[in-house]
């Protein structure tokens, strides 16, 4: 740690394990303290999304191999008459680059600019494809628990673009969240009455043009400042995988004007060392606390130990979304059969809006039957042999109904 300290005296008795963090959020949640989330892409690298700073890696590779040095700098001198780029790549970028050095953080938008020039917008369908194969890991289905649980906890701030926050409410729980996607709806996130989980995306979300340059992340748009700076008043922030690297969300924490009441929890990576100088002086004049943590899934395991327990226990959350999905297989299965068994019904005459129904059921009841007939009996499943019952029963050939739904019996 002392190799961190150098420029700037960090209080060694203002680091926390995440463990006391637990418990301290369980002792202050009894007396109705609220908490948020402040989550940057750290949060999601268990869930299969590289961090900024394995992305600035993978970028300057592929950014030297596809163009000179001279060339990118020519590209950097285009860029700067329009955009605001806050390092100069010759200067401050490539030397440390050649020195194996880490880039971190406050680097990203300048590299991303750069790897994505002359059109920005090609970096969206780079993230669209990897966000599209991520699933919330472990610890989001603990963080869903607790934004939903009723004790108001329930705002998760990030400069992310992925959806795993409301993946994972759709997954674990039964809570339809308020997803704030764009500026021009920040209002609601200081609507304390919403009692659902809600997930503000400072930097919009990934279908909403989300920003991502320099100068698009130099301030927060429209009203998200003094939103915030509302919501910090009553909400205690706790930031997990945000490094600070976006000058917009920074200034807006460093604000003397933004009051934290109850101070700031910043999780910190142990094996990574302390955060920088400007993280450590945020959070000495917040009256805050760094807490020394193993990684996103792991902080959230000990919350989930600490806040709930049982909701989080492996062969519960099986059995919930068993449930889950028995339920919703079942309701399906339901309106399956009585929209079969009306299209087979003849007592009336028929309107042609019926007949088209009649023909678009037959279509899937032949469908279903060519998938089941390419089966060998020992792939068949419950679902078939129900599916089968329900087709013999609506043919009046009972006694075959009886046997399949006794295969069905049988195999669930």
């Amino acid at each position: 740690m002392a190799d961190k300290i150098e420029k700037f005296e960090f209080d060694k008795g203002k680091i926390i394990s995440a463990k006391r963090l637990a418990t301290i959020m369980k002792d202050k949640r009894k007396g109705k303290k609220k908490f948020c989330f402040i989550l940057g892409s750290g949060a999601s690298v268990e869930s299969g999304i590289p961090t900024g700073i394995t992305l600035i890696k993978q970028w300057m590779k592929e950014l030297l191999e596809m163009a000179s040095v001279d060339e990118i700098c020519s590209n950097e001198a285009t860029i700067k008459k329009d955009k605001k780029l806050k390092f100069d790549f010759r200067k401050d970028i490539l030397p440390k680059w050649e020195n194996k050095e880490v880039l971190g953080s406050e680097y990203y938008f300048d590299v991303y600019s750069l790897r994505f020039y002359p059109d920005p917008t090609d970096g969206y369908y780079f993230y669209e494809e990897k966000f599209s194969k991520a699933v919330p890991s472990f610890g989001y289905n603990a963080l869903a628990q607790i934004l939903s649980d009723g004790l108001g906890s329930n705002l998760v701030i990030t400069t992310n673009f992925d959806s795993l926050v409301e993946d994972a409410l759709f997954i674990y729980t039964d809570k339809k969240p308020l997803v704030i996607n764009h500026e021009a709806l920040a209002g609601y996130a200081a609507d304390f009455s919403i009692d659902r989980p809600v997930i503000a995306k400072v930097h919009r979300g990934l279908y909403f043009d989300p920003l991502n340059t320099p100068e698009e992340t130099d301030e927060l748009k429209g009203k998200w400042a003094d939103i915030l700076g509302s919501i910090f008043k009553y909400y205690t922030p706790v930031v997990i995988g945000y490094g600070g690297g976006d000058e917009s969300l920074m200034k807006c924490l460093e604000n003397p004007d933004v009051k934290m009441e109850n101070g700031i929890y910043w999780c910190y990576r142990d094996k990574s060392g302390l955060p920088d100088d400007r993280i450590l002086k945020l959070i000495t004049n917040k009256n805050g606390l760094l807490v020394k943590i193993a990684g996103f899934d792991a902080v959230m395991l000990a919350l989930g130990n600490a806040l709930m327990p049982d909701k989080i226990e492996p062969e519960n959350v099986r059995n919930y979304l068993k449930k889950q999905c028995d339920d919703r297989v079942s309701d399906y299965q339901k309106h399956y059969t009585e929209l079969m068994k009306e299209s087979s019904e003849k007592t009336k005459p028929e309107s042609e809006s019926e007949r088209d129904f009649k023909e678009e059921a037959k279509v899937l009841d032949k469908r279903v039957e060519e998938i089941q007939s390419k089966k060998s009996e020992f792939e068949l499943t419950a679902w078939d042999y129900f599916s089968k019952g329900n087709r013999a029963y609506l043919e009046n050939n009972f006694y075959k109904a009886i046997d399949y739904y006794d295969k069905t019996i049988e195999l669930d």
